[in-house]
């Protein structure tokens, strides 16, 4: 099945499953977004930069009522958030929002998503669990049903940020053992970023051990060349930039 194209030409959308739309845009940075189709309603996860009408493209692929779900608040998952109606994200990232995003939520208030909630009431479900690091109200989101889960930006096939405002190795170590506890439950991760849509769970421990080497200082950054002013390392498919 060829994408279908946005109008604006911004955003692509292909079909990864009978009830999932993977949509896509690639500037000003490349971002990846979910959206579900369950008995009687949609769930788009994240809204990309913000730089197009992403409520229009999802007009194109279902008629049903949607419902957002932000997965955390850099502006390259909620710059369209405010273009919907229906909005949750973890209340710890209210003010990561504003800050990192520009975007007031006390306006446009996000009904608040804690851990273990569960969101949809028909084919499909999903569970959430607080995943703290990349931002202080990072998730996942867990679906049982298509067994995936999905993690932002705490698990990329690319250096996942941990540098700057909000980031914590701490906390970041704990949800990846968080979600390392739900492994039974799922046979693949679905990626925001980087070339491909899915990767397998074993990149978590990679992730983890990553984590614990750059937590204990014995491991030596890599020496490729810097794309941002950050350190990069690594651990097999595991990298973050890190300062």
């Amino acid at each position: 099945m060829e994408p279908i194209l946005s109008q604006d030409g911004v955003y692509r959308a292909f079909k990864y499953l009978p009830d999932l739309w993977v949509i896509e845009q690639d500037a000003p940075i490349m971002v990846r977004m979910f959206l579900f189709l369950e008995d009687d309603r949609a769930w788009l996860i994240d809204t990309g930069c913000g730089n197009g009408q992403i409520s229009d493209f999802i007009k194109e692929l279902t008629d049903m009522p949607v419902t957002v779900v932000i997965t955390h608040a850099d502006l390259d998952h909620v710059g369209g958030m405010f273009q919907f109606e229906d909005v949750f994200m973890s209340p710890a990232d209210f003010n990561h929002c504003a800050v990192k995003a520009g975007l007031n939520v006390e306006t446009n208030r996000p009904k608040p998503l804690w851990d273990s909630d569960t969101l949809g009431a028909g084919s499909q479900r999903f569970e959430v669990i607080t995943t703290p690091g990349h931002t202080p109200g990072s998730i996942a989101l867990l679906d049982r049903k298509n067994r995936l889960i999905m993690l932002g930006d705490s698990v990329l096939s690319l250096p996942v940020h941990m540098h700057g405002l909000g980031r914590n190795l701490v906390a970041y170590r704990h949800s990846l053992l968080m979600v390392c506890k739900k492994r039974e439950t799922f046979d693949k991760l679905l990626l925001s970023h980087g070339p491909v849509v899915e990767v397998d769970p074993g990149i978590l421990d990679e992730f983890t051990i990553l984590t614990d080497k750059v937590m204990a200082g014995d491991l030596e950054p890599s020496p490729e060349e810097k794309k941002f002013p950050y350190t990069v390392y690594r651990w097999g498919r595991a990298a973050m930039y890190y300062e």
